[in-house]
């Protein structure tokens, strides 16, 4: 039986074809492996050229999340801010959340950027945007209990890894 191997299509396109922007567009179209030293290049690329929203859009985009790390998010906090442009942090989770919704990492730096902005993390939540956790709830829990409750039961964490909380609140009476 024939069959195509995923690994090595993305490799063959690079080095026998030559042709590394076929490879980038093959690799998000059909989300293959074997892009990532490509990805990588031109995101610094994007980014050494001011083009914070192209870097934003190449990393949403980007073939089984390789660009979407800890290290990229760092990245975007680091790039100063333009006047009368939005914050290039918020671009990229701006662009990430249009293409889809964030993982748990990027959920909780999201949140902990937003904080107090209760509205905007409850449209959030309801769209699915936002990747229910304990550790969510916990972060969401001083700002809002009844927005850490429904993060709980989204991610089906136990009643007794929360209730802790609840401990402590009656505590402060």
């Amino acid at each position: 039986r024939d069959s195509i191997n995923e690994q090595t299509i993305v490799p063959y396109i690079v080095q026998v074809l030559r042709d590394n922007q076929l490879a980038i567009n093959v690799s998000r179209r059909l989300n293959l492996p074997g892009a990532r030293d490509l990805y990588v290049a031109e995101f610094n690329k994007l980014l050494a050229q001011g083009d914070a929203a192209g870097a934003a859009h190449l990393a949403a985009e980007s073939p089984q999340g390789i660009l979407r790390t800890q290290e990229t998010v760092d990245r975007f906090k680091q790039i100063p801010a333009v006047a009368g442009a939005p914050q290039p942090i918020f671009q990229y989770f701006s662009i990430l959340l249009e293409v889809g919704p964030l993982n748990k990492s990027e959920s909780l730096q999201l949140v902990e950027l937003a904080s107090g902005r209760t509205q905007l993390i409850e449209k959030w939540l309801t769209g699915d945007k936002l990747e229910a956790s304990e550790e969510l709830g916990d972060l969401l829990y001083p700002i809002d209990a009844n927005l850490a409750l429904s993060v709980y039961i989204r991610a089906n964490v136990p009643a007794v890894s929360y209730t802790h909380l609840r401990a402590h609140e009656t505590d402060s009476y």
